[in-house]
């Protein structure tokens, strides 16, 4: 597949994309009072990268942004519809497998995934967070997390159905607070 082919496919989405990582840079800087380094392949950017991640010195399904005073890699997604607060949380799997890689590596002290969505019929901002942990990669290997294909745009997409319920889905608040109690590394 070409380099550029998802990127070209979501281009319409870059804007609503980048607003979603600013904004939670934004909030745990202005809440906690921690630097955030936006380190992934286009965050917080609408420039057009071409290329693969690779050929741009970064990793296939890296983090947006990294907290280095608490070792943690944070990876911004959600959906640019407006959903309710039961709907599942969905993940691209190279995100996950890119956590749980590091982690296996022992590459930073924790991982999350914030799922950033709308509230139907309210319009109010939805922050949810997912703990990569070896619990999540085991559930995602033993299927208990589904690998979902539906077709987006007129694209086949993969991701991981994950239960708004599920035991590793935080409030962004309770995210936040955590941020506040830990000691720098």
């Amino acid at each position: 597949m070409d380099d550029n082919f998802w990127k070209d496919a979501y281009s319409a989405s870059w804007k609503q994309a980048s607003e979603k990582e600013n904004w939670i840079k934004a909030t745990i800087e202005k809440e906690t009072g921690l630097a955030v380094e936006v380190i992934g392949l286009g965050a917080g950017s609408t420039d057009y990268i071409s290329g693969s991640a690779a050929l741009n010195d970064k990793e296939k399904g890296g983090a947006d942004l990294y907290l280095p005073e608490r070792d943690i890699y944070v990876e911004v997604t959600g959906p640019n519809i407006n959903v309710s607060a039961d709907d599942d949380l969905w993940i691209r799997p190279d995100k996950a497998e890119n956590a749980f890689n590091k982690i296996a590596s022992e590459i930073g002290k924790m991982h999350v995934v914030v799922h950033l969505a709308t509230i139907k019929p309210t319009g109010d901002k939805l922050a949810r967070v997912i703990l990569m942990t070896a619990k999540l990669q085991e559930d995602i290997r033993n299927s208990k997390i589904p690998l979902i294909t539906p077709r987006i745009r007129g694209n086949q997409e993969r991701y991981y159905s994950i239960p708004a319920n599920y035991v590793l889905v935080r409030p962004y608040e309770k995210f936040i607070n955590f941020l506040k109690s830990i000691p720098s590394v």
